[in-house]
């Protein structure tokens, strides 16, 4: 069972996903639901999500525009209707500000809902029954939340190198244990959508976790690279020598590979094991995109970069309008920012040229401008606006936003 501060994240997590049901069925909710009887499969996540949403339907009577109706407004006008927070605040007649608010306490209520449902289904499972090991401390449940939050932002890593540096932190460990380990990697740099030290740990938790569970391991480590998917395989044989408390060790193995588990799923991964002897690690590929800035101003193609640094996207600049259309027909990027103010050719314009033309009339462009043009960028079928300064976070939601919406997420799947 997991700690209330963790639940509550991932039913955050969530509600900016509903639409997307590969993301849903791979969720950590979806699993947890499932397991407590609360849903029957994995496709079943958005559905007790609005029928949660619809026990927060004030009773009759309940006076118009009390934070009660609005709360449950926010969230039916949102999630049913897909109204924008614009569009909410005008339907209950209060600020933007305050529809976002609304619709934060409504969430709050869901998960409220689905929290009480899901403790009352598992209890009579823990009643009576000692604390496993595989149920980690309530204390740590924090600190899972902040590395959710962590491993949100697009930033890749180098998984032979994670696995090197792992495997020189627990050296010791494994020397003391009689460990031998081997392991190969397919050539070239293999990356994932994990923040380094996450991946670190969820490694060294497993090393740990191995090194501990048997005596003189003999552990062969093979990752492979195939489609958009990666697997690290972890192959442990024993030794016959018993050389350190069975009892002790198990409880901190069983933990550690908890632990291992509970952070691969914040990150979007998948950890198989079998009986501590085989252990497999599964995450999506590190696709670099590629953003094509359409900017005059080279300072902002230069701060982009800065913002992306280690992350999954490499920018190329474009300062004319000419260069643009060329390198967008040449490099098909994943995505194009594109300036509305340009010299000698305006940003709307050459956005309609983009439209019109075959080669690049299917990649996503976000606008970016001083002016507060995002109505009128929405309307010309922009995927995103970004207004000027550009701060690195809006930089990361929107690509994240546009990547979500023209990819769709790699089922990581569990056979």
């Amino acid at each position: 069972m997991v700690g209330q501060a963790t639940f509550f994240w991932y039913v955050h997590q969530v509600f900016d996903r509903l639409q997307d049901q590969p993301y849903l069925v791979n969720h950590p909710l979806t699993r947890l639901l499932v397991q407590s009887g609360q849903i029957s499969s994995g496709g079943r996540l958005r559905q007790a999500i609005l029928q949660a949403i619809d026990q927060l339907r004030p009773p009759p009577g309940t006076p118009a525009g009390s934070s009660l109706d609005r709360r449950w407004r926010a969230l039916s006008l949102r999630h049913v209707e897909g109204y924008s927070f614009k569009q909410i605040a005008q339907q209950i007649q209060v600020s933007e500000r305050q529809a976002l608010r609304d619709h934060k306490s409504g969430i709050e209520a869901v998960a409220a809902i689905l929290w009480e449902g899901y403790c009352r289904a598992t209890a009579d499972a823990i009643t009576g029954t000692q604390r496993s090991a595989s149920q980690l401390p309530e204390e740590l449940e924090g600190e899972f939340a902040r590395v959710s939050a962590l491993s949100s932002e697009q930033v890749t890593t180098d998984l032979g190198e994670a696995l090197r540096n792992a495997l020189l932190t627990t050296r010791n460990l494994a020397l003391t244990r009689g460990a031998e380990v081997t392991y190969s990697l397919p050539a070239g740099s293999i990356t994932v959508p994990v923040e380094p030290s996450v991946l670190q740990q969820i490694l060294t938790c497993l090393l740990s976790a191995v090194f501990l569970g048997g005596t003189q391991p003999r552990l062969e480590i093979h990752g492979t690279a195939q489609d958009d998917t990666i697997n690290l395989i972890f192959s442990v044989r024993t030794g016959d020598c018993p050389s350190f408390d069975r009892e002790t060790a198990g409880d901190e193995v069983e933990a550690l590979i908890e632990s291992a588990r509970r952070l691969v799923e914040l990150c979007g991964g998948v950890l198989q094991s079998s009986d501590g002897t085989r252990f497999v690690l599964r995450f999506r590929a590190a696709h670099p995109s590629t953003v094509l800035v359409i900017d005059d101003n080279p300072d902002l193609a230069d701060l982009f970069q800065c913002y992306l640094a280690g992350t999954a996207h490499r920018v190329v600049p474009a300062r004319a309008p000419s260069t643009a259309l060329r390198l967008a027909r040449e490099l098909q990027p994943d995505v194009i920012i594109l300036d509305v103010v340009l010299p000698g050719q305006d940003g709307w314009q050459l956005l309609r040229e983009l439209a019109g033309d075959s080669q690049t009339r299917n990649i996503p462009v976000i606008a970016c401008s001083i002016l507060p043009e995002r109505s009128l960028a929405r309307s010309l079928g922009v995927v995103g606006f970004l207004a000027k300064p550009v701060t690195r976070p809006a930089l990361l939601a929107a690509l994240d936003r546009c990547q979500h919406l023209h990819r769709g997420a790699v089922d990581l799947g569990c056979s």
